[in-house]
């Protein structure tokens, strides 16, 4: 797993820094917007946590969900650091059914979709996995002339998918039935991004 690798590296990287930044204001945007003030909160490909720990004050409880062990077990070290591994951690599996993770208020996610092979399957799971009236926040990288730049070709490997279509996204989302209102914010933001055909500007969903 070429994140396990990264993971001890991950958080000295300003872009994945900054885009969890950018995130965390989009995902902070959507908790504003919910009638009851949510208690439990999952990120799905949480890497070490960044965009996790942005949040954590926000929450009761927050579980990561990665199937990069170095990298959940760096988030767990940092939540042990921080003396909040009671309420904060993560978990290391290949999500594949509902049933593998309580019932969250709120699931959100981070530069992970593109990983993912089959996206409508992975909205259709994550929406089962909410409470009723829970919200599915998804960040990450838009579909244009340029995003198959996004990923150097030795990292790229396990993309599935050089950007995602915001159209396809939302159209993935509404066919599961399993949510009652889907929104695209695109785009929510841009950031920079060094490739090899120097520095480019990568919208964000």
């Amino acid at each position: 797993n070429k994140f396990d690798l990264l993971a001890a590296q991950w958080d000295a990287m300003p872009f994945v820094v900054n885009a969890a930044a950018h995130a965390a204001e989009i995902v902070g945007k959507q908790i504003e917007k919910m009638p009851n003030k949510p208690k439990l909160g999952a990120e799905f490909g949480c890497g070490t946590g960044l965009l996790a720990f942005m949040l954590a004050d926000q929450f009761e409880k927050i579980l990561g969900i990665d199937s990069s062990q170095g990298m959940v077990d760096q988030f767990n070290k940092k939540a042990a650091d921080r003396g909040i591994a009671d309420r904060v951690s993560a978990t290391h599996i290949f999500l594949s059914s509902a049933d593998q993770i309580p019932k969250q208020d709120i699931i959100f996610s981070n530069l992970a979709f593109h990983h993912v092979d089959n996206l409508t399957e992975m909205c259709r799971l994550l929406g089962q996995c909410l409470n009723p009236g829970g919200h599915l926040v998804v960040v990450d990288f838009e579909k244009n002339d340029h995003s198959v730049l996004f990923h150097p070709p030795e990292r790229s490997h396990d993309v599935f998918h050089h950007g995602i279509d915001t159209k396809d996204i939302e159209a993935f989302a509404k066919s599961t039935n399993e949510f009652s209102h889907v929104e695209v914010i695109s785009p929510a933001f841009i950031v920079e991004k060094d490739t090899l055909e120097g520095p480019k500007q990568f919208p964000f969903f």
